[in-house]
């Protein structure tokens, strides 16, 4: 038999909701993953984590990502621009010996040359033997030039290519070093000088401008 006065009223159950609302354990809150629908954070998740303002990399520009203003990064240092020594140890801008001007004989022995008509080559074998040998001899202007008959087979001519030798006349001995005469505008005035200073040499003068021993024209120098 109940009580009076303890018997349900309108409000009794609204106050036991309220008593067991507080008996029950609250969730947390959760947020919504990225296919949430709306991806805003639901109340519950805390503040939010301030950014650290870091000074930007050299390629950044100044200001953290939360806005505050931080220090640029220094100025770009100056690239060096000297300029690096050639390979070698030889600098740049310096010729090779190879476009050195060749050496020229003085007038009085580029007279004498010409003028003798046969002069002997002495040469020296790699044993130190020497030997002398006929041959003809042509002066163009500057240059002193002279040819094999026999080409590359000749002794004279490998011997005065390997060391320096001698040009012999009646009254001088001439020490000369050979070079190759590689360009054609030198074989030709080679062959012009031949037919201008042995005219009448016949079977000889044919036999010094076949084109065959036009590779053996040698330009001499002095030694």
């Amino acid at each position: 038999m109940r009580r009076p006065g303890r018997g349900r009223g309108p409000g009794a159950g609204a106050g036991q909701a309220r008593r067991r609302a507080r008996r029950r354990p609250r969730k947390p809150w959760r947020c919504r993953g990225p296919g949430a629908r709306g991806g805003a954070l639901r109340p519950g998740s805390g503040p939010l984590r301030a950014l650290s303002a870091r000074a930007p990399r050299g390629h950044a520009r100044p200001g953290g990502r939360d806005g505050a203003l931080v220090p640029a990064a220094g100025p770009p240092r100056p690239r060096d621009r000297r300029t690096a020594p050639a390979r070698g140890g030889v600098s740049a801008g310096r010729g090779s010996e190879g476009a050195q001007p060749p050496q020229r004989f003085d007038p009085l022995t580029r007279e004498l040359l010409d003028r003798t008509r046969t002069v002997e080559i002495e040469t020296t074998s790699p044993k130190g033997t020497v030997h002398r040998v006929p041959i003809w001899i042509v002066v163009d202007g500057e240059e002193v030039f002279v040819r094999s008959v026999r080409g590359e087979r000749a002794r004279w001519y490998r011997e005065l290519l390997a060391r320096p030798g001698a040009v012999i006349t009646r009254s001088r001995r001439i020490p000369v070093r050979a070079v190759h005469a590689e360009d054609a505008g030198a074989k030709r005035r080679m062959t012009l000088g031949l037919k201008r200073k042995y005219p009448t040499s016949g079977a000889s003068l044919v036999a010094m401008v076949r084109r065959a021993i036009l590779d053996t024209t040698l330009r001499l120098e002095p030694a």
